[in-house]
């Protein structure tokens, strides 16, 4: 698996615009971005949540998940007030999210 290194480095320039729905969380932004799948360990970002109940958790990118157990972890994820999925965005404003966020 590789990545768009001349994509995604924009996320190191000044330059680089934060969107606006993320510019409106809280800080400090950890942050999620791909497909939120059966792959992604919902229970660890859940402590996480819990744990920092002040920092934004945001997930960025198209949902997938298949099984029930994986769909349950999700949606208690999600109720959480610091927790964000913000859903698909286009490849080309990636780099905008990334340069938005303080953990990756």
């Amino acid at each position: 698996m590789g990545v768009d290194f001349g994509l995604f480095s924009r996320a190191l320039l000044e330059e680089t615009a934060v969107p606006s729905d993320l510019g409106a969380m809280r800080p400090p932004r950890i942050g999620y971005i791909g497909n939120v799948n059966d792959k992604v360990d919902f229970e660890l970002l859940e402590s996480i949540a819990r744990a920092k109940p002040l920092w934004s958790v945001i997930l960025v990118g198209p949902l997938s998940i298949r099984t029930p157990e994986f769909r349950g972890n999700f949606e208690k994820l999600r109720q959480l007030p610091n927790v964000h999925h913000l859903g698909f965005r286009p490849l080309e404003t990636l780099p905008n999210y990334v340069r938005g966020l303080d953990v990756v």
